[in-house]
């Protein structure tokens, strides 16, 4: 199973934006995502065997 791993710092600066907006944060580190610790989120995608 392939995983891909969705971090802050992976946004561009309109989405890091809005996420906060979304949130009500100012600051990334409010919500401890400035040290990129933790995954906003997380795609697992299964592969197809023959």
């Amino acid at each position: 199973m392939a995983k891909v791993e969705i971090y802050y710092s992976d946004l561009n600066e309109k989405a890091q934006k809005e996420l906060l907006e979304a949130v009500g944060a100012a600051d990334p580190g409010e919500m401890n995502w400035d040290g990129d610790i933790l995954p906003l989120a997380i795609l697992d995608f299964e592969t197809e065997t023959e």
